[in-house]
């Protein structure tokens, strides 16, 4: 876990770098002649991070003796072209975006080499797995090593050492990955008997720096390999399998998030792409219960007791209805990126049972069977009780504040003010978190064929099958087989029973509640990015300045902001985005936040 934090924290911070030392791109003319990169970045913006002193940045539009070339090119697909083929790669270029791959130009040699080259590899989880080392050869002339003695499900990312691999270079030509070879030897004391040297490999990735043209690409081209079956009667390293790579397998897709392009458009700065890591969860249930059920299933798996769900419930269209029916459902939970939005959900359900009792938010782990939409981070198929970080209670009648900062000096200053009046202990740990969620994150892909509502059911499990084995989804839902399913009614009635154990202790507590009332402005924008900086327990040191720092950055940066205020105007006008299946509950708009007691339960 502290690996993940530190993975959130270098990535907020260099956001905020950036953001401080980048000035505003133009399109400049330098000695008569137009820059080629100034205009690719211009038509491409994501450009820009590839353009940092390489070979690329030499290239110009062309010989400034020649006629006409003072005038600048307008057209961004000539110019995207030129680009391309000045740097032998070929890209199709759509609305500021491109997709690219490497290539050979004129058919002759390529000139490109690598650097930075890194390696992943995810091995199934099945019931067994090889007892020996696993290694890969990428074409030099020593094999790297990913795995010894792995476990089901193990997970690989490493730096290659490109000297040591490959006799001292630190710029290796492409063709020289040709081929890529997994190895595998066997331990000593199981090269005879019973064999535990068969494993399958989900997932082969490789990454690196072109320096030819500035570009990070990846080759993604295998994928669910067969099982493999290493040689268990001898003590060498052999090969197990062979893949074959061509140049234009290497391939980067240079574009901007929606937000973040909302968010560049406006300040003429380009920003970082990093997909999120956290989100929150607002739910009914404790995490006593959340625990015995083993997680969060849907609201069509509830539904599905009893009947079967509309094949409305597989499309993403039903999960973005503000106030869906209690007859729709839906195979998506509902989570966000700031902690008020999610809380403001949570009321929201509690209300749908009463409101007696008070609700919980839940810092999540990102696995990629989680879409952004315009309504909060869409979790397909539900969430499982170890992807959950930590939690904290908050209250039934709580509510968005209603004058939401519009400007960075704003949001800082309601920041500083919280982190700095109170202890930075919000949430409680889940000791029963699973750390091999941390190399996980939202899916960054786009997926249309979710939001048909035609073929939704196949759809919807197409993609759980290629993104939901992070979470176990095998073929069918539920994600999960409950180990008791807790609804609204049994849940509020244990309550009352005093029969379910608190979320926290009344001195834990009473933190979280001082907060939320003297600082709702700071409470409901906290970001799910710094949500393990308020997690006791972690040995995270961080202090009042650097947090509010980061908070600030997260918020304004990445155009949480503006999601805020768009959920502060539905509650104002009375719509209760969150309501989990549609079913109905009072109006949270009128509520105020003024009774912070009873957050233990019992009234």
């Amino acid at each position: 876990m502290q690996t993940l934090y530190a993975l959130v924290l270098a990535t907020l911070l260099g956001a905020s770098a950036g953001h401080a030392g980048q000035a505003q791109y133009s399109v400049g003319r330098r000695d008569h002649v137009f820059n080629l990169n100034d205009q690719a970045a211009r038509c491409v913006p994501a450009l820009k991070n590839t353009f940092d002193g390489e070979e690329s940045q030499k290239a110009l539009l062309g010989n400034k003796d020649e006629k006409g070339l003072e005038r600048k090119e307008t057209d961004c697909v000539k110019i995207v072209d030129r680009w391309a083929a000045l740097h032998d790669v070929t890209c199709q270029h759509t609305s500021r975006n491109a997709n690219c791959s490497l290539s050979t130009k004129g058919g002759k040699g390529s000139r490109h080499r690598f650097k930075n080259l890194k390696l992943r590899v995810q091995l199934a989880r099945g019931a067994l797995a090889p007892a020996g080392t696993i290694s890969v050869n990428v074409g030099g002339q020593r094999p790297v090593q990913l795995f010894h003695n792995p476990k089901p499900g193990a997970f690989a990312e490493v730096d290659v050492d490109l000297p040591a691999v490959f006799g001292g270079q630190k710029e290796v030509p492409f063709e020289t990955l040709s081929k890529l070879t997994i190895l595998y030897q066997p331990t000593p004391e199981f090269q005879h008997g019973f064999r535990l040297d068969m494993f399958e490999v989900l997932d082969v990735s490789l990454e690196a720096h072109d320096v030819h043209s500035g570009l990070v690409v990846s080759n993604t081209k295998y994928k669910h390999l067969d099982e493999l079956m290493g040689h268990s009667d001898t003590t060498k390293l052999l090969p197990v399998w062979h893949g074959d790579f061509r140049l234009e397998d290497w391939h980067t897709s240079l574009s901007l998030e929606p937000r973040q392009r909302a968010q560049g458009q406006a300040n003429g700065k380009p920003t970082a792409s990093k997909p999120s890591k956290l989100v929150f969860y607002g739910d009914f249930l404790w995490p006593d219960e959340a625990k015995r059920q083993g997680g969060f299933l849907t609201p069509a798996d509830r539904l599905a007791r009893s009947r079967n769900p509309p094949m409305t419930a597989f499309s993403l269209q039903t999960y973005v209805k503000e106030q869906p029916s209690q007859q729709q459902g839906t195979y998506f939970l509902r989570t966000y990126e700031t902690f008020g939005s999610a809380a403001k959900d949570a009321a929201a359900q509690a209300a749908k049972w009463g409101g007696a009792t008070n609700p919980v938010v839940y810092v999540v782990h990102a696995t990629p069977n989680m879409i952004e939409t315009e309504k909060g981070v869409a979790a397909a198929g539900g969430i499982l009780w170890s992807q959950v970080v930590a939690w904290a209670q908050v209250p039934h009648n709580y509510t968005l504040p209603a004058d939401i900062p519009k400007t960075r000096e704003g949001v800082r200053e309601h920041f500083a003010k919280a982190f700095h009046a109170h202890k930075l202990d919000i949430f409680e740990k889940n000791d029963d978190y699973d750390s091999r969620f941390d190399q996980y994150s939202i899916n960054q892909d786009a997926q249309p064929q979710l939001w048909s509502t035609e073929k939704a059911q196949g759809a919807l499990l197409d993609f759980m099958r290629k993104y939901g084995k992070a979470v176990g989804f095998g073929s069918k839902f539920p994600l999960f087989a409950a180990r008791e399913l807790i609804d609204g009614k049994k849940s509020a009635e244990a309550k009352r029973a005093n029969a379910v154990q608190a979320p926290h202790d009344e001195g834990f507590l009473s933190m979280i509640g001082n907060l939320i009332k003297n600082h709702p402005v700071a409470a409901a924008l906290i970001p799910a990015a710094i949500a393990l900086s308020l997690v006791p327990g972690l040995g995270l040191a961080i202090d009042a300045l650097e947090i509010t720092a980061l908070s600030t950055e997260a918020v304004v940066g990445t155009g949480l902001l503006t999601d805020m205020a768009e959920s502060t105007a539905l509650i104002e006008g009375g719509v209760e985005a969150g309501v989990d299946a549609g079913v109905e509950g009072e109006e949270l708009g009128s509520i105020e936040l003024n009774d912070l007691k009873p957050l233990l339960g019992k009234e």
